[in-house]
């Protein structure tokens, strides 16, 4: 039997998004069923089932489909903030002067001065002569500038707090601010607060509006290949926060992705460095092709590659020409980065639920030989941040 997903604009689905948005019990929000169907109907299409499914079963899969929407949507008006700097310290295994150590960037124009005092070269004095600063004289544009307002910071301060500080401005903050998550209620309200001069029942029907207008841009994969979307029972909503962690140590690494790839339903984002594979007998030839048979099940693909200018020493081009060339002939997007900026990210995003993250590149030497380390971590949160990276980096590409 057919069931249409904008069918499944109940009742119950109505007044979990009412109470979602903040609105009073005695809020008449029937109105909206069209809207939310035709949200349902974008993402979802129709589900061909042998039996008709329950009502829990019916209600779950609703309320995932337009929570997705909702994190579309939001992924739409957002972009991961640039988070993430280093510092240099003292190496503990004695055998290197010093080691870089990945941190969490801090919006210098934000931070409280708790913040600040835990950087390099700042201590309570400066953390206070900041926050002072700023408030007296406006947001810092930059290190530089930030060197030339802070009495006893100095140059080489400001040099060490290059990679650790953030410069963003208004617009900044608000794309943040609309980054989507995992809480429903959270990513209905962020929706609704940018909808210009509304508020209340107003700006849930705008939110609700441009739900719709966005996904029937567009549409799920599966509902453009007329595949039956994964029906699931209410205790296996993908919605539920995830932590689970995987470290993929060498060759664990090969093995381990096949398997992710052929039960991923949905999409699978791969951005590479170098993607490596001279011959038909490359091992790499078996990742290629798993992604071409997701492809061919009606799953988004898309590969990423870096493309470098001909005096850099990376050879970035010529190592992926011939995967992105197999790639393309089978009808999966893959595309260069520009030249102009080195690519060197290499991570995978599966169903925006699961991110494979690391030091791995598709290499016969990365899989067997070198002593490289991934993790696969099943984050939702991460996977939209991930996801949203992939985006900007595939819109920014040739």
């Amino acid at each position: 039997m057919q069931v249409r997903c904008e069918h499944l604009a109940s009742d119950a689905l109505l007044e979990r998004i009412r109470a979602a948005a903040g609105l009073d019990p005695a809020a008449d929000v029937s109105h909206l069923r069209s809207t939310v169907g035709s949200i349902l109907a974008a993402v979802g299409g129709s589900l061909f089932v042998d039996e008709p499914p329950s009502a829990a079963e019916t209600q779950a899969l609703a309320f995932r489909l337009i929570h997705e929407a909702l994190s579309h949507a939001l992924s739409r008006l957002s972009r991961p903030p640039l988070n993430s700097g280093v510092v240099l310290r003292a190496a503990a295994n004695g055998v290197f002067g010093a080691e870089a150590v990945a941190v969490p960037t801090v919006p210098v124009n934000r931070a409280k001065e708790a913040e600040l005092k835990g950087l390099p070269v700042i201590g309570s004095v400066l953390a206070a002569r900041i926050v002072a600063e700023r408030k007296k004289a406006g947001p810092f544009e930059s290190v530089s500038d930030l060197a030339g307002r802070i009495r006893g910071l100095g140059e080489q301060g400001a040099k060490e707090l290059l990679n650790v500080l953030r410069f963003d401005d208004l617009s900044d903050v608000v794309r943040e601010h609309l980054m989507p998550s995992d809480d429903f209620g959270a990513n209905l309200r962020k929706l609704m607060s940018v909808q210009p001069g509304a508020a209340g029942l107003s700006a849930l029907e705008g939110a609700l509006e441009a739900t719709a207008v966005t996904c029937a841009a567009e549409r799920h994969p599966y509902e453009e290949a007329g595949l039956q979307y994964p029906l699931r029972g209410p205790d296996e909503l993908p919605m539920a926060a995830a932590a689970d962690a995987r470290i993929l140590w060498g060759s664990a690494y090969y093995s381990a992705l096949p398997p992710y790839f052929q039960n991923a339903s949905v999409s699978i984002d791969v951005c590479m460095f170098h993607i490596a594979m001279p011959s038909e007998a490359h091992p790499t030839r078996t990742l290629l092709e798993e992604l071409v048979k997701a492809k061919d099940r009606g799953l988004s693909v898309r590969v990423l590659m870096d493309a470098d200018r001909d005096s850099d020493p990376y050879l970035s081009t010529v190592i992926n020409s011939g995967a992105i060339e197999y790639l393309k002939a089978a009808g999966v997007p893959a595309r260069f980065d520009p030249v102009e900026k080195l690519l060197h990210s290499k991570f995978i995003v599966i169903d925006k639920r699961l991110v494979i993250i690391g030091s791995h590149n598709w290499s016969a030497g990365s899989y067997f030989q070198f002593d490289d380390l991934s993790v696969a971590l099943a984050s939702l949160a991460l996977a939209e941040i991930q996801a949203a990276r992939f985006e900007m980096l595939w819109e920014e590409s040739i």
